[in-house]
């Protein structure tokens, strides 16, 4: 192999495509065989355990006992990258965020993924143009992908819960009407909403039939989904078990409440169109006009990537260009 490479660096054109080729093919496989196949085995490992333990020592134990007893059962079982990770702030808050995002992945995977991306594709780089600086910016950008993309699908999940809070919250006030215990309202909207607010209910239901308080359960979901409406719902729930009052009145004076916040965030989307559009249009006109002066004359921005002067001042015209973006979104970024 080492022969090879010297002989791909040296001349071999397509030698070189090949290797490469090949290299990173072994190198994605690797990869699903540890992230896939690892994740199943330990998936499967837990599960026994779990029913182990719920058929023999947790029914002699009461049941705050039993959900000690399978929370160190499965951080026993966690890889030591994993229990490495856990052990920084770092590796918390990717925690969190898959939590939050509900991707089937582990922490340890996730770190995993973001070291494997960041080399190989610098390593790429490097041996395509040979800059250690684009480089490490391309190995930057790719080990942040993965980030990024837990960010968009918690940022959309999110926003799909808080559509269906309202309408969770007016099925829970019809079943509280009905007769039925919170505890059964929370069922219900596990069972007949859709998810995510399904999954992250239903979850809150079984901790609490585990023996969990509801304030604790309650605070798991705040966790979970780190959404102020819902945070407003959970203060009210846990007010009115120490205070007393209705509770289905307050769920419902709530779910108004939210609706019109929404009515509200309608408006003003309305109302900053148009600068969110001036935004744009001012963050891609200088992109749009490099592109295109280098379409007419390729040698007259030349001097913008060669001469020192030049790197600098495209260094600042991109941090200037950043800033004003920023300073738009601020302006046209009206909370509700």
């Amino acid at each position: 192999m080492v022969r090879a490479l010297r002989f791909a660096m040296m001349g071999g054109g397509p030698m070189l495509i090949f290797f490469i080729l090949v290299t990173f093919s072994f190198f994605a496989f690797g990869l699903y065989l540890l992230l896939v196949r690892g994740q199943e085995e330990y998936h499967r490992a837990m599960y026994k355990r779990l029913e182990s333990l719920l058929r023999s020592e947790t029914a002699e134990r009461t049941t705050e006992e039993a959900i000690q007893i399978l929370r160190e059962e499965i951080e026993s079982q966690l890889p030591w990258l994993q229990r490495l990770a856990l052990r920084f702030r770092l590796g918390n808050e990717l925690f969190r965020l898959i939590e939050q995002a509900d991707v089937n992945i582990r922490p340890h995977q996730l770190l995993l993924l973001i070291f494997g991306l960041a080399v190989g594709a610098g390593a790429l780089m490097w041996i395509i143009r040979g800059s250690l600086l684009v480089a490490a910016v391309i190995g930057l950008l790719a080990g942040a992908a993965p980030v990024i993309y837990l960010v968009r699908v918690r940022r959309r999940r999110l926003n799909q819960f808080l559509e269906q809070l309202p309408d969770a919250l007016d099925l829970m006030t019809r079943a509280l009407r009905a007769g039925h215990a919170f505890g059964s309202a929370l069922n219900v909207v596990a069972t007949e909403m859709p998810d995510p607010i399904a999954k992250e209910f239903r979850r809150t239901f079984e901790e609490q039939n585990l023996g969990m308080s509801l304030k604790v359960a309650l605070e798991h979901l705040i966790e979970r989904v780190p959404l102020l409406d819902l945070r407003l719902c959970v203060t009210a729930i846990l007010i009115q078990k120490e205070t007393g009052g209705n509770l289905a009145e307050i769920l419902e004076n709530i779910a108004t409440v939210i609706r019109d916040r929404f009515r509200i965030l309608g408006q003003v989307r309305i109302y900053t169109a148009q600068g969110r559009m001036t935004g744009w249009i001012i963050g891609l006109i200088p992109f749009a006009l490099a592109f295109y002066i280098h379409l007419v004359s390729p040698d007259y921005l030349e001097v913008l990537f060669t001469h020192p002067l030049g790197k600098a001042m495209a260094l600042m015209a991109l941090v200037f260009e950043g800033l004003g973006v920023l300073v738009i979104r601020r302006i046209i970024n009206i909370a509700v």
